[in-house]
C-alpha cells in the first residue's frame, strides 16, 4: 500500500509534536518556581538530618540536563529526517517504498 507524501510528512509531525508534549512536563518543572508542599518534617530537623555531600545533584541541574537531551533528542530526529527527504527528493520514483522506510525510520527510533 502506497501512502501519499502527504500523510507520511503528516504522520512524522504527529510523531514529533508526541515528543514536544513528553517533554512539556519536565520543561515546565525546571522553567517555573513550583515549590515543593512544606508539610511533615523540615530538613532542619537534627533527628533526621545527614551530613552534607558535596557529590549530590540539584534538582534544577538533574531537569537542565533532561531538557538538553530532550532537545539532542529532537536535533538528532530533525537531521535524520532531512538526510531522508534529502535522499528522497533524489530518487524520482520509489513506488510503495515510502510506507517501508517510514516504518523503517520508526522501528530505528523506537526499538
Amino acid at each position: 500500500m502506497m501512502v501519499a507524501p502527504a500523510r507520511t510528512c503528516l504522520l512524522m509531525g504527529v510523531d514529533l509534536l508526541c515528543i514536544a508534549v513528553a517533554i512539556m512536563p519536565a520543561a515546565i518543572l525546571v522553567l517555573s518556581d513550583i515549590q515543593p508542599n512544606e508539610s511533615g518534617f523540615y530538613c532542619t530537623d537534627r533527628r533526621i538530618s545527614y551530613p552534607y555531600r558535596a557529590g549530590s545533584w540539584a534538582h534544577r541541574i538533574l531537569g537542565h540536563w533532561g531538557v538538553l537531551m530532550a532537545m539532542a533528542l529532537i536535533v538528532f530526529v530533525l537531521g535524520e529526517l532531512a538526510v531522508y527527504f534529502r535522499e528522497k527528493r533524489s530518487v524520482d520514483d520509489r513506488g510503495d517504498a515510502d510506507q517501508q522506510e517510514y516504518s523503517d525510520i520508526l522501528t530505528a527510533f523506537f526499538a
